[in-house]
């Protein structure tokens, strides 16, 4: 996605390097003139005061390499990225018509590797670890909190019931995603979440049920 701070309108941008295959604990923060920045680290006034500390030149470069790259590459990655998106998002819907889709109606208008789903009723962090002995690696949350995987504040934050939110996936897809490996995913993804409703005593039409009332409560 385009981040020109022009066309966003934001006061505020902060980047990770890791997130666009650079060097990992790289960051980068855009600030408006209107905004005052207050540091958490003080000494010897580096980065104009705002983070003090010997800068690590070489991750910075590192990290502006990556950006050429990925800007360079943005409109046929995003393209391909949504190909992919939208086949995983087709195959857990086709199995799981129940299953709730976190974000803009329109896919167009979502992260295009990115996809959030919901299984209303079932535990998350029991679909991560059957999915991670197949081979398929997901999230319950950001990246940075996924050892406690626990219900996403955030989830409950923009309404999302407790009851769906506790049965959230995060799939994230990049550059080395294929074809094959989402088709992959699906299967197992599939099969994960119907041994998880068989050992519950569930059908479909129970989960059906249960995912209508839970997103009636939403906030």
């Amino acid at each position: 996605m385009s981040v020109n701070v022009a066309s966003l309108g934001v006061d505020l941008v902060t980047l990770s390097a890791a997130k666009i295959y650079g060097p990992k604990q790289v960051g980068l923060v855009w600030a408006s003139d209107d905004v005052r920045l207050r540091p958490l680290v003080l000494g010897g006034g580096q980065e104009n005061g705002v983070r003090s500390g010997t800068e690590n030149v070489a991750g910075v470069v590192g990290f502006a390499r990556a950006m050429e790259l990925a800007q360079a590459s943005r409109g046929e990655d995003a393209r391909r990225l949504e190909t992919l998106r939208d086949r995983l998002e087709a195959g857990l819907s086709a199995a799981f018509p129940w299953m709730v889709v976190s974000g803009p109606r329109k896919a167009r208008n979502r992260l295009p590797g990115l996809l959030h789903v919901s299984f209303p009723g079932l535990e998350a962090r029991r679909l991560v670890i059957l999915l991670e002995r197949r081979g398929v690696s997901v999230g319950t949350g950001s990246a940075c909190a996924a050892s406690r995987m626990r219900s996403s504040q955030v989830l409950e934050a923009v309404g999302l019931p407790r009851g769906v939110s506790e049965g959230s996936l995060r799939l994230t897809l990049g550059r080395p995603t294929t074809s094959a490996e989402v088709d992959y995913a699906v299967r197992e993804i599939v099969s994960a979440v119907r041994g998880e409703m068989d050992r519950l005593g569930r059908t479909d039409a129970d989960m059906a049920a249960l995912s209508k009332r839970l997103m009636a409560e939403r906030v």
